[in-house]
């Protein structure tokens, strides 16, 4: 899942948004836990979980000095 906004204002346009992943599996094999008390064996769960974030910025000072080269 995901979402970002985009705010333009007069000197900037600022990007910025999250995603969210997660996935859980059960991977069927033997794997065992010895702690020094009674051994285990039992099935590897896998649980993963990822927040990215993105933060991105936009200056129109560049078009506004092609603006002015164009006009010349």
């Amino acid at each position: 899942m995901g979402f970002g906004a985009d705010i333009k204002t007069k000197f900037a346009e600022v990007t910025f948004g999250a995603t969210y992943a997660n996935s859980k599996e059960n991977v069927e094999r033997d794997l065992t836990i010895d702690d020094g008390q009674d051994a285990e064996t039992t099935d590897a769960q896998i649980i993963y979980s990822r927040w990215r974030f993105l933060i991105g910025f936009s200056f129109p000072f560049l078009d506004k000095m092609q603006k002015k080269t164009e006009s010349k």
